[in-house]
């Protein structure tokens, strides 16, 4: 962990109903210590500030539907756990498109299915989905 990395495109909403439950989701994830993220981010009550925490912007509309998430980090830390934990309640073929700003490589994560996927481009043609457990 710890390499630079930038979005390049996303296609990302969470239908308000499930914003508690995905805020609920990540509170819950097992106890220990997550790269670049404070260890009382339980105790965070929002789900906006929840995602600020994780390094993540998120954009509502105005009934409060999530509708737009923008990387705010330079490194990579935990983030393919952050979505496991709220995969279920992102809306499906969501997809989060990536890069490794030092050798380049490109990735997506996959929201199908109520699960996390991630999928390598190579270089720029992405290849197989393969799913991300969220215990790790």
């Amino acid at each position: 962990m710890g390499y630079c990395i930038g979005q390049i495109e996303t296609f990302f909403s969470i239908w308000a109903a499930n914003v508690p439950k995905a805020l609920a989701a990540i509170r819950a994830l097992p106890a220990g210590k997550y790269a670049w993220v404070d260890d009382n981010f339980r105790s965070i009550s929002s789900f906006e500030s929840m995602m600020d925490e994780w390094r993540w912007e998120v954009e509502f509309d105005k009934d409060q539907n999530v509708v737009g998430i923008e990387f705010t980090g330079e490194k990579m830390g935990d983030d393919e756990l952050l979505f496991a934990a709220i995969a279920p309640f992102v809306n499906p073929y969501c997809f989060i498109v990536m890069e490794d700003q030092d050798d380049h490589r490109v990735w997506r994560w996959v929201f199908a299915n109520g699960m996390l996927y991630r999928q390598n481009a190579f270089p720029r043609t992405f290849g197989q989905l393969e799913r991300i457990d969220p215990k790790g």
